[in-house]
């Protein structure tokens, strides 16, 4: 499974390019707003209005009209889609309004999010709602493997999608009881991860604890990991043979 990450930034940022590029090369699959996979190109607002610069500012009412037009309507569209698509949200400093927005619409969603701040920058409390703040490519890229992708949110990425699928095939009278049964489900997965992980965490030498920016090492990762998924797999089968009723 290849981690889907939505890269909210600014055009003026001028680290976008070389994030995207390192996040791919690290096995990530990301969306580029500037590049998106349609083809035609990001939206700017000179699609909408070919004397706009830039920073130039335009009157309320100047901007509503410019949302209604088409070329706002699909960019929109492509860049919403991809927050849907996504599993997780890197919020890439120094940025604006519709990258914070973007960021927010993922916490509320509960889907991981990480800021990433290259450079010194006025600092903002709310950044507090993000599960992390990185300050280089690397801690995010140990953050997005270590903590998402190999430990409990990266199960509970993998648990989701596994349920969204059993749900589509379900009838319309047994989807209240998959949604209890997963609800309850995934409370105990939870649970008995988190405890797993908090242990592993204490009985580790304090030092490689330190080393690992508080996570713990690859080996119990991977045991969790499997313990987890081989209790799913006997639960889903459950719901297969109608055990969820």
């Amino acid at each position: 499974m290849s981690l889907r990450i939505y890269l909210a930034s600014s055009w003026r940022n001028p680290h976008q390019p070389g994030v995207v590029e390192r996040l791919r090369a690290e096995g990530f699959d990301v969306y580029d707003f500037r590049n998106p996979p349609h083809g035609r190109g990001g939206f700017s607002w000179s699609d909408c209005d070919p004397d706009w610069k830039m920073g130039e500012h335009v009157t309320p009412h100047q901007w509503q009209a410019m949302l209604a037009m088409p070329p706002a309507v699909d960019g929109f569209a492509s860049d919403f889609d991809a927050m849907k698509w996504a599993d997780v949200c890197v919020l890439l400093l120094p940025c604006g309004r519709s990258a914070h927005l973007e960021l927010g619409w993922f916490t509320g969603q509960n889907k991981p999010t990480c800021v990433l701040a290259l450079e010194p920058t006025e600092p903002d409390l709310m950044v507090k709602l993000a599960d992390v703040l990185a300050s280089s490519v690397d801690d995010c890229v140990a953050w997005l493997k270590m903590r998402v992708f190999g430990g409990p949110d990266g199960l509970r990425i993998e648990r989701r999608a596994r349920y969204m699928k059993l749900l589509h095939d379900a009838t319309h009278a047994e989807r209240a009881s998959l949604h209890e049964h997963f609800a309850d489900m995934e409370l105990a997965c939870a649970a008995d991860a988190g405890e797993r992980w908090d242990n592993a965490a204490q009985d580790e030498d304090h030092e490689e604890v330190k080393r690992n920016t508080g996570y713990v090492t690859n080996h119990v990762i991977a045991q969790v990991e499997h313990e987890a998924q081989a209790r799913y797999e006997r639960e889903c089968a459950k719901v297969a043979e109608g055990g969820a009723a």
